[in-house]
């Protein structure tokens, strides 16, 4: 049976709490530890965090963005907001013009251990700028990778990240549900792509040939340029979604999940899902 939880009346400002639930058959503890309004760390206030609500790791951390859009992180009880700069992280230059962008740029992905937070941070200023994957305990980070880079262990390239200062929602560099990331990269042709994953201090990759797309036909087409990952799991796979190119005809969408080569179609355009007689539509998002 689950446990009855009764809450005393709040007032209007938002309040977040983290709950530890280790099963049903144990208590559960609940910890406040941000009041919408209140003051955050290093300046602002809590947001209601709409779009930026907080996350937490496995190592019990919390990391989220306040009102000024600068991320706060660490435990709970003994939270901070996240000073970067580009002199704290090793292995990164930054070109004349080119600058981190701090204020709404910056987003923790996750926190693999207590003090360590890996982090995506916007450059902004010249054509060169894009992203960077960073890695470290606050005022001593590493640079993993940035946009223009090739993938570690291929001639691919980890192409442009879409990254919306507004809302926080809209980066485009999922993670599997342990936090560890995953990217695109892709030869100068486009007609190989590599989906890295981040994992253990070590990247995995996966190779995405263009033609035959996997599951199809020797003739149809895999749009390399089109692939989109959408998520992973515990065992490094991966989903992402693309296009289908019939030769001669318009393209169909078809979704994959896989890793190290082994890669299997889950669902295209046309297909019946098991209890549904319908198709699925040529637009669909897996995730």
């Amino acid at each position: 049976m689950r446990p009855a939880l009764s809450f005393a009346p709040l007032a209007t400002a938002a309040v977040f709490a983290l709950s530890l639930i280790p099963s049903w058959s144990a208590p559960v503890s609940i910890r406040q530890f941000a009041v919408a309004g209140t003051p955050a760390p290093g300046g602002g206030t809590y947001s209601l965090f709409a779009s930026d609500a907080p996350r937490t790791s496995p190592a019990g951390e919390v990391f989220f963005r306040d009102s000024d859009a600068k991320e706060v992180v660490g435990p709970p009880d003994s939270l901070a907001q996240l000073n970067l700069t580009a002199g704290t992280i090793s292995g990164l230059t930054l070109a004349s013009g080119e600058s981190l962008q701090t204020n709404g740029g910056i987003v923790v992905l996750s926190s693999p251990a207590p003090g360590q937070y890996l982090t995506l941070v916007k450059i902004s200023g010249s054509t060169g700028g894009g992203s960077a994957l960073v890695s470290g305990p606050p005022g001593a980070f590493t640079k993993i990778l940035r946009t223009g880079d090739p993938l570690p262990g291929t001639s691919a390239v980890w192409t442009a990240t879409r990254f919306s200062p507004t809302f926080y929602a809209q980066v485009d560099l999922p993670t599997t549900r342990g936090g560890d990331p995953m990217i695109k990269a892709a030869t100068a042709d486009d007609s190989v792509a590599y989906i890295g994953l981040y994992r253990n201090g070590a990247w995995e990759n996966t190779q995405v040939v263009g033609i035959p797309a996997p599951g199809f036909p020797a003739d149809k087409t895999l749009q390399i340029e089109a692939i989109n990952v959408r998520a992973g799991n515990s065992v490094g796979q991966f989903v992402f979604d693309t296009t289908i190119f019939p030769r001669g005809d318009i393209g169909i969408q078809a979704a994959y999940i896989g890793n190290n080569g082994s890669l299997q179609l889950m669902v295209k355009t046309g297909d019946v899902l098991p209890g549904d007689p319908r198709q699925v539509s040529g637009t669909f998002r897996p995730g």
